[in-house]
C-alpha cells in the first residue's frame, strides 16, 4: 500500500532526525522547543521593525495574531487526525515535556510558521532569519521525539497559509481605512475651498 510505504519513509526519516541526539545539542533543541522562546523571538522582532519605522505596532499585531490562529486551528485539527505521538506509539522516548494532544499537526510548526510568513511578508529583510528560526523549531520537535517529520510539514504548511491570509487580510483592511480617511479629507478641503470661494466678493 502506498500510504505504508509513506508511514515508513514518515518514521524513517523522523528517526533519522532521533539519532541526531546530543548532549550539547538537546540543550539547544529544547531552548528552541520553548514556546515563550519562539512567541517571544517573533513579537520583538516585529515589534523592533515597527520601532524603527516610527509607526505603530501594526506588524507586531499582525505576527501575534497569526501566531494565536495558527494555534488554535492545529490544536482543533489535532482530534480530527488523532494521530498517536511517536513515544506513544513506542518507537523512542522523547525528551522534554510530554504533549497530551496528537501528533498530527505540529502546533508548533504551525505557529512558528505562521509568525513567520507574517514577518517575511511585512518586514521582507527578515525573511531569512524568520524562516530559518521556524525551520529549527520545526526540527526541534522531530530531534525531541514528539512529533513525526510529516507532522511538522503539515504544520508548516498550514502556519504559512494563516499567516499570508492574516497579512493579505490586515494590508486591505487598513488600505480601507486609510481610504476612507484619504476620502474624508479631500471632502473637507473641498468643502474649505467652495466656502473660501463663495465668501470672495
Amino acid at each position: 500500500m502506498v500510504l505504508d510505504e509513506l508511514r515508513s519513509i514518515d518514521v524513517a526519516l523522523s528517526e533519522l532526525v532521533v539519532d541526531l541526539r546530543w548532549g550539547p545539542l538537546t540543550s539547544v533543541m529544547l531552548l528552541l522547543s520553548a514556546t515563550w522562546v519562539k512567541n517571544l523571538a517573533f513579537a520583538l522582532a516585529a515589534a523592533g521593525a515597527d520601532l524603527r519605522r516610527r509607526r505603530p505596532p501594526w506588524s507586531a499585531v499582525l505576527v501575534g495574531l497569526a501566531t494565536l490562529i495558527a494555534g488554535v486551528v492545529a490544536n482543533l485539527l489535532k482530534p480530527v487526525f488523532d494521530r498517536p505521538r511517536p513515544f506513544d506509539a513506542g518507537l523512542w522516548p522523547a525528551l522534554g515535556s510530554l504533549p497530551s494532544t496528537g501528533s498530527m499537526p505540529s502546533g508548533h510548526a504551525a505557529t512558528a510558521f505562521a509568525a513567520a510568513t507574517a514577518l517575511a511578508l511585512l518586514v521582507p529583510a527578515l525573511r531569512p532569519a524568520a524562516y530559518g528560526l521556524a525551520a529549527l523549531i520545526g526540527v526541534s520537535r522531530v530531534y525531541l521525539g514528539v512529533h513525526y517529520v510529516s507532522d511538522v510539514v503539515a504544520g508548516a504548511l498550514l502556519g504559512a497559509l494563516i499567516g499570508w491570509a492574516v497579512v493579505v487580510a490586515g494590508r486591505r483592511l487598513r488600505g480601507a481605512e486609510q481610504d476612507d480617511g484619504g476620502g474624508g479629507r479631500r471632502v473637507v478641503a473641498e468643502r474649505e475651498v467652495g466656502a473660501q470661494r463663495g465668501g470672495d466678493p
